[in-house]
């Protein structure tokens, strides 16, 4: 609307209307009075009607007029609500009646709305700042006043929810983002112990296998040594009883030494006797005494003979029984080294059975580590599948990071060249890791590729990604699942050729 709409451009104010009723209320008495004067002459009392009607409308005009300005201040005020200033009012306004009920009227009628308007500013501002305590005052507003600021602070109440969900909602993202980027750090930390893990239970199945087949060479070495022990234990008693069997020829010799002793005692006596009796027969016993002579030097030296021998026998028959003592000690350490060898053997037989099982439980060590590198592997995967679908713009390395197929991935690779083909293929399981974990990878590129799109504005693509995430995460699932039915189905074979070796 204009100040002056088409309705009333060619209509006069009221105020023109009243200046030209006291103009005519002046001038038509004045015309009549010049017409008298003119038609029947000129008196005094003539004057008087124009007189009196032009103080009638002199009083009638300023009477109106304050009417009239009460109702210009009105419409002033009218122009500022018009314009939303509602602090203006209506004074000067005293006995003026109907005008001035209409003027308190609107006063009051202003005080409602600026209440009204107050109210409503303060309790929007307030909310506007996160205060959403104060709650709009409606005593004293009537009717659809007091209805409207309980609708008011009915969306406050609604507002107050909103905000607090806004919040709650702003917080959970701000603790998601944090989390998921400080998980794929971790998991990447992870990933990287994981790896020398791996390759530290590489050394130690290394070793193990080392040391156990130190520990099989050890046990044939020591059973080698149990068997010599044994022949050694069997030939010192042997060479004892030969011992023995000498000492006792010894002795026996000595006998004989005693006894040839004896002869050439009494062939040296006979030699005697037979000198004494040559010496009686003179010349004739001559002969005699020489060969009596020779028999008593030779019964001599062998006496002689016969007691150096017997003191070399003797000699010998000490030594003899010395090392009889000396070669029984040794049977009885061979025969108390021999328990003791055997017990060495069962350890180390018990020490090589350790070594095969140290072997056996590295070794599954190693496999669960490289299943569980494997596994850290898919969700640093998924994980970076989250942040590219969340926001495609910005995080377009983890983006790029999902974008290789189920054979380039890190699982892939395992899976079609690495480790996983070398110890897993043979197991039933190993064909049912690669339907799960195609179906990961197609639906992570669909879901990307959805995200790319303007989903923001359209509920049925954010279905359409959530299905794809779910579908990703259920594939996920059959992935690790899987997994771990390869690892214990390996572990188990192992078990058992562990028994059958020691059986």
């Amino acid at each position: 609307m204009t100040d002056k709409s088409q309705r009333y451009q060619y209509q006069p104010f009221l105020r023109t209307k009243i200046n030209l009723l006291c103009a005519a209320v002046v001038l038509l008495p004045l015309a009549f009075m010049i017409w008298q004067g003119f038609s029947r002459g000129w008196d005094v009392s003539l004057a008087l009607l124009p007189l009196a009607m032009a103080a009638v409308a002199w009083f009638g005009h300023r009477t109106i007029s304050r009417y009239l300005d009460a109702i210009g201040r009105v419409h002033q005020v009218l122009k500022r609500c018009r314009q939303g200033e509602f602090h203006h009012r209506i004074t000067h306004v005293h006995a003026l009646g109907e005008v001035g009920q209409i003027a308190w009227e609107l006063n009051e009628f202003l005080d409602l709305c600026e209440a009204y308007f107050r109210e409503m500013t303060t309790v929007f501002t307030r909310a506007g700042n996160g205060d959403f305590h104060r709650r709009a005052f409606g005593h004293g507003l009537p009717g659809r006043l007091r209805q409207s600021l309980k609708y008011a602070n009915l969306a406050l109440e609604t507002m107050k929810e909103n905000h607090e969900h806004q919040l709650a909602t702003r917080l959970s993202h701000n603790l998601h983002d944090l989390n998921t980027g400080n998980l794929v750090s971790n998991l990447k930390l992870c990933q990287n112990d994981m790896v020398q893990i791996t390759q530290i239970l590489e050394d130690v199945v290394k070793i193990a296998d080392e040391n156990a087949t130190a520990a099989s060479e050890s046990k044939a070495g020591v059973d080698e040594v149990r068997e010599a022990v044994g022949n050694i234990a069997d030939k010192v008693a042997s060479a004892a009883r030969i011992i023995n069997d000498l000492s006792e020829n010894s002795k026996q010799v000595i006998n004989s030494l005693s006894i040839i002793t004896e002869i050439a005692d009494q062939t040296s006596l006979l030699a005697l006797n037979a000198s004494i009796e040559a010496a009686r027969a003179g010349e004739y016993g001559r002969g005699f005494a020489v060969v009596a002579d020779e028999v008593k030097a030779l019964s001599n030296r062998t006496k002689e003979a016969a007691v150096e021998i017997s003191k070399i026998l003797q000699s010998f028959g000490t030594s003899v029984e010395a090392i009889s003592r000396e070669a029984s000690e040794s049977v009885s350490l061979a025969e108390q080294m021999q328990p003791l060898v055997q017990a060495f053997s069962i350890r180390f037989g018990e020490f090589e059975q350790a070594s095969h099982r140290t072997i056996v439980q590295a070794t599954n060590a190693q496999e669960t580590a490289f299943s569980t590198l494997v596994k850290v592997d898919h969700v640093i995967y998924k994980q970076n599948a989250y942040l590219a679908v969340a926001d495609p713009g910005t995080n377009v390395n983890e983006g790029k990071a999902i974008a290789v197929d189920d054979h380039s991935c890190r699982l892939g690779k395992w899976y079609y060249e690495g480790v996983g083909k070398e110890r897993f293929s043979s197991l039933p399981s190993y064909k049912k890791l690669e339907a799960p974990h195609e179906e990961v990878h197609t639906s992570a590129h669909r879901a990307l590729e959805l995200a790319r799109q303007d989903w923001k504005a359209n509920q049925h693509l954010i279905d359409e990604i959530t299905a794809a995430m779910e579908k990703m995460e259920r594939s996920s699932l059959g992935v690790m699942e899987v997994l771990n039915q390869m690892n214990a189905e390996s572990i188990a074979r192992r078990e058992q050729q562990e028994q059958r070796l020691h059986q």
